[in-house]
């Protein structure tokens, strides 16, 4: 129901054909189930685009904030499925790793005294729903020492914050002591934080260059904002297809704000955006 208007927006100005998934949510359901659920309906479409009138070879995968982590955990499963192509992958500040909490924008929005609708202490909440439907790890997530020592190092190449802007880059915050080896934190089994259908900013290079044209849009005023740029610098350095729009001045969740001018062109911009990639 929250995205029934913009959905019917995009549909409208692009002129397209808009599904919006309804997938079953943490905490009562946790990782993988709401994922498992948008790859069926993603795959069920696909088989019957006819149906709905729609070109099989020109659909795409469109997701915000935790829908974009779903959108693009959902494209990098479908590359192990028998169905055509993604024309088209379109993530709007998603939230992509639970792997470094104190990438410099997560620092700057780290509660409800930030001007960001998204902040660091209600991503852990989420992340946490998500991972394990209750919330076992919150001190040690608040704290950045929830992943090993050994982990870090293997995945650094991915979540660099020398991969960032430099006006977004901070000094390092060191952690407290984290576990020297991967496994558990207070009997809690964290492997899920490395799994890329989780955290889809640890997908391989080769996993990456599968995905289709894809676009990423970043808001300035956003604990996730950080997120998006190491996408859009991993994809660039690879060669691959990729758009990035990043929005200065405003904040998570804009798009949905209809009664900013800022929301309202922005659905007429990216409305013209998927007429002329889809």
């Amino acid at each position: 129901d929250g995205y029934d208007a913009f959905c019917r927006r995009v549909a409208k100005h692009a002129n397209i054909v808009v599904i919006s998934i309804d997938y079953r949510r943490a905490p009562e359901y946790p990782f993988p189930v709401p994922l498992d659920d948008c790859v069926t309906a993603v795959k069920y479409f696909i088989s019957n685009a006819q149906k709905f009138n729609v070109d099989q070879n020109r659909i795409g995968l469109t997701g915000d904030s935790a829908g974009g982590n779903l959108a693009m955990a959902t494209a990098l499963r479908l590359q192990k499925e028998d169905v055509p192509k993604l024309k088209l992958l379109s993530l709007m500040y998603p939230t992509l790793q639970s792997f470094d909490l104190n990438l410099p924008s997560y620092l700057e929005n780290p509660d409800r005294r930030s001007t960001s609708f998204c902040m660091k202490d209600t991503l852990i909440h989420c992340m946490q729903l998500y991972a394990f439907g209750n919330e076992p790890l919150t001190s040690a997530m608040i704290k950045n020492i929830h992943i090993s020592k050994e982990d870090r190092e293997k995945y650094s190449k991915d979540i660099n914050m020398e991969m960032l802007p430099s006006k977004y880059r901070k000094e390092r915050v060191t952690s407290e002591v984290a576990p020297t080896t991967s496994g558990t934190v207070k009997g809690v089994d964290t492997s899920v934080f490395l799994n890329p259908y989780f955290s889809p900013l640890l997908a391989s290079d080769d996993d990456l260059r599968k995905l289709p044209k894809t676009y990423v849009m970043t808001a300035d005023i956003d604990a996730l904002r950080d997120d998006g740029f190491l996408l859009a610098n991993r994809m660039k350095t690879l060669g691959l297809d990729l758009d990035h729009e990043h929005m200065e001045g405003l904040e998570h969740g804009f798009v949905l704000f209809f009664y900013y001018k800022s929301s309202l062109d922005y659905i007429e911009n990216y409305s013209t955006y998927l007429k002329k990639n889809l």
